[in-house]
């Protein structure tokens, strides 16, 4: 039989009416409605009902209220008014709940010859549900005076289907019970004070300054990832975190193991807080308990909530959480986050602040996962270099915002659609491999915007083109959790600002790389972790991406890595069954030969087969340890998801370490790119950081970096690349403006070559912005000594 506290959890559970709520607040809490019915969910007898003419406020200023009701007195002495409150959309209007709190407080209101009555605003219990199907959300919200501010929203919330069981157990058991209908109604004032203890926030305290901010968010993150990690080894297999970690690992993240998840949790739990803080001021810190995010992407929030709420059970000494967000209640998050909006590197701030979180939190992580801040600059040239290809090379006059189809670009362009390709899809179809905290999913957006006005667009039809075509044609995969849920805020706010609130951005928790076979959990779909896997494993299975961009990463390394059987570098360093090698089928039907043993079993191949085996077959095998670096990994199967999944034309546009512009050992890499493209363009930013010639690098690190955008046009390849090439020289500051100024019409010389050899110029120093008299160090010299590193976008 189940327990007492298992069938107030399954009672919580099974919420979603307000005659649901009415025979709760009866049976459980004991509130005397005996006489009600309790039937219909109209609750006519045991309510009135108010309109917002009654309240003298405009409809237009309460567009998500769908119902309102007053709950009639229970009792003679009730000092409370109790409404019942109902908004379409799927998270809390706080704007729109102040406006009908204003309209219910303090003040007399005549309408006609009555009068309305009114409360006290710590006289007024709120019970609101919001959303609909799984992402129903049920609230009991009180108000608390805040001197000369607003008055403070606190609320208990929750989603009957998606929370669970550990923080449905603390509402049941700790929470709720507060609000228990009293023996004695005769003294209000110990009614009130019981009922708001429910409601019960901890004092804050003003973070001064972003230093004091960053190392506080550090110091939270550190407690929580450490405790956590801790909670973990001591469930030795069998608990709620560990049941947590499988199913992210067996759904989303197949390299998740314990110390990497503990460090998932901690970030996501305290930079969710903050973000949280930023696009919800008014409403955040509602609740004693952090239990959401400002978005609508079911298995961020119940993520956040899960984790948060086994922190809250463990009740773990020093994690901080709750009274980190009692202080960032009274610290003005605005005025330091201005500090980076004007640095040289622009940008949003939100995002750039992640950084100097990562520096508190985990120097040494930032440096080897290579959490460092895109410069907007660089971000919005290739992105408007990739608007320049579709428009000019294949006749798109909306660019990235062109929702023309396969079909019809097919016929404009004289090529073939690709076998297995559905003829009506459209034929611009958007990656972000490994999209970080989205700073290329909003240049995206914002140029498509620009893009299709410049084509002839309406404003006024800029909402409608975004919600069904820029947006459901844009993608992204993210590996780690604390960007990945900073890239899903960074989305929503801006679809926000264009006036789309109900947008389902394509960002999505995977590992790019990662193309195992699905499994049978997966057929779970009321499980958040379940179906945010299935959706990666249809894009990766079924989507055909005519354009990859971003920035990846780029970590040399050939150790296999991960303690739970992952391989990095996933289908590009290691195959997968039944996906066929690139290019060059007679070679990989030797190489599978060789790997079994001559005895023609089929093995996986692997996509990288197309860089390393000209290498060998040059004779020059015994350099390839350099190209066992993630960025080549991310350039192989971006150029296989572009233009080989299937044979077609295709565009990538990425920022990447720029070793493999010359130099022996990259000579396969440049063999790829040849082979793929039919254009090339190269835009090197340079940036070494060691030897006798140093030059400012566009990021915080000391490995040289170049931009490229490569175009197949047809849907075979032509066998004839042309290369372009473009130096942008100088400090940091003037790079970026080059940037600024820069389109790819500008870029005409010319490198000849076929195959291995080099992209960019031999002899000619000028191509390097070099002053006279200033000797050009090997390149091959500064590659050897290149560190681990990558740009965070």
């Amino acid at each position: 039989m189940p327990t007492e506290l298992q069938r107030r959890v399954e009672v919580l559970r099974g919420i979603r009416t307000f005659a649901q709520v009415s025979v709760y607040l009866r049976d459980e809490l004991g509130w005397p409605l005996e006489g009600a019915n309790l039937e219909d969910d109209d609750l006519q007898d045991s309510t009135y009902n108010w309109d917002l003419d009654e309240l003298g406020i405009p409809a237009d200023k309460l567009p998500d209220l769908t119902r309102l009701q007053q709950m009639r007195p229970l009792t003679a002495d009730q000092p409370w008014g109790v409404f019942l409150v109902e908004f379409g959309g799927p998270r809390l209007p706080i704007t729109q709940l102040r406006r009908l709190l204003q309209a219910l407080v303090t003040r007399k209101r005549r309408v006609g010859a009555g009068t309305l009555p009114s409360w006290s605003l710590d006289d007024l219990l709120f019970i609101v549900f919001t959303g609909r199907g799984p992402t129903v959300e049920m609230h009991f919200i009180a108000f608390f005076d805040d001197s000369n501010r607003l008055p403070k929203v606190r609320s208990l919330a929750w989603r009957p289907i998606q929370s669970p069981h550990p923080f449905l157990s603390r509402l049941a058991e700790e929470l709720l019970p507060a609000l228990q209908w009293p023996d004695d109604s005769g003294d209000p004032d110990a009614w009130k004070a019981r009922w708001r203890e429910a409601f019960k926030l901890l004092p804050g305290q003003a973070i001064g300054d972003a230093a004091r901010l960053a190392d506080r968010m550090a110091l939270t993150a550190i407690d929580l990832r450490d405790q956590i990690g801790q909670a973990l080894r001591q469930e030795k297999g069998e608990g709620p975190f560990t049941t947590l970690m499988d199913e992210v690992r067996e759904q989303l993240v197949s390299d998740v193991d314990v110390p990497r998840f503990a460090d998932m949790c901690a970030q996501t739990l305290v930079y969710g807080t903050l973000t949280s803080r930023i696009t919800d001021p008014e409403g955040f810190g509602s609740s004693p308990i952090f239990s959401s995010v400002p978005l609508a992407n079911p298995f961020l929030a119940a993520f956040f909530e899960q984790v948060h709420d086994e922190v809250a059970t463990l009740d773990m000494a020093g994690s901080g959480i709750e009274q980190f967000v009692a202080d960032l209640r009274v610290t003005d998050v605005e005025s330091i986050l201005d500090q980076f909006g004007s640095t040289a590197k622009g940008g949003d701030p939100v995002i750039h602040f992640y950084e100097e979180f990562l520096k508190k939190y985990d120097s040494k992580m930032r440096a080897d996962s290579g959490a460092f801040y895109t410069p907007q600059p660089v971000v919005d040239f290739i992105v408007r270099a990739t608007d320049e290809v579709l428009r000019t090379r294949f006749d798109l006059p909306m660019g990235i915002a062109d929702p023309t189809t396969w079909e019809e670009v097919a016929e404009r362009n004289s090529f073939e659609v690709p076998v297995g390709v559905e003829s009506d899809k459209p034929f611009v179809s958007m990656l972000d491999p490994a999209t970080g905290t989205g700073t290329f999913l909003v240049a995206w957006l914002r140029q498509a915007k620009r893009s299709f006005m410049a084509s002839g667009g309406v404003s006024d039809d800029w909402p409608q083109h975004l919600r069904d075509h820029a947006l459901p044609q844009m993608h992204a995969f993210e590996l780690m959790l604390g960007p990945y849920a900073i890239a899903h805020l960074k989305v929503a706010l801006e679809l926000r600002n264009e006036g789309v609130d109900d947008g389902d951005p394509k960002v999505l928790l995977t590992d790019a790389l990662d193309h195992t076979p699905r499994q049978g959990r997966l057929q779970t779909m009321s499980d958040p972790v379940a179906q945010e896997g299935e959706r990666a494993a249809d894009l990766k299975e079924h989507e055909r991406f005519s354009v990859v961009v971003g920035n990846p990463p780029y970590d040399r390394e050939e150790r296999e890595v991960g303690a739970v059987g992952k391989r990095k570098g996933g289908v590009v360093r290691y195959g997968v069954p039944g996906i066929r090698p690139l290019f060059d089928a007679d070679t990989a039907k030797r190489r599978a030969a060789t790997r079994s043993g001559g005895k023609g079993a089929s093995q996986p191949v692997p996509l990288l087969d197309a860089v390393t085996e000209p290498m060998r077959s040059a004779g020059l095998g015994i350099h390839l340890k350099n190209v066992y670096n993630d960025y080549v990994y991310f350039w192989v199967w971006s150029i296989w998801q572009a233009i080989e999944h299937p044979p077609g034309p295709g565009v990538v546009a990425f920022i990447t370490a720029s070793s493999y512009l010359d130099g022996v050992s990259m000579g396969g890499v440049r063999h790829l790119l040849r082979q793929a493209f039919d254009e090339l363009w190269i835009i090197d930013l340079g940036g070494e950081g060691r030897g006798a010639q140093k030059e400012e690098n566009v990021f915080d690190i000391q490995t040289p970096v170049a931009i490229a955008v490569g175009v197949r046009t047809n849907s075979e390849r032509s066998g004839d690349c042309k290369v372009r090439y473009h130096r942008v020289s100088g400090a940091r500051e003037q790079k970026l403006a080059g940037l600024n100024g820069l389109s790819l019409g500008d870029v005409t010389d010319q490198i000849t070559g076929t195959g291995l050899d080099d992209l960019i110029p031999r002899s000619d120093a000028a191509y390097y912005g070099l002053a006279a008299g200033h000797r050009l160090v090997s390149m091959d010299q500064v590659r050897l000594q290149a560190r681990p590193n990558m740009a965070y976008c």
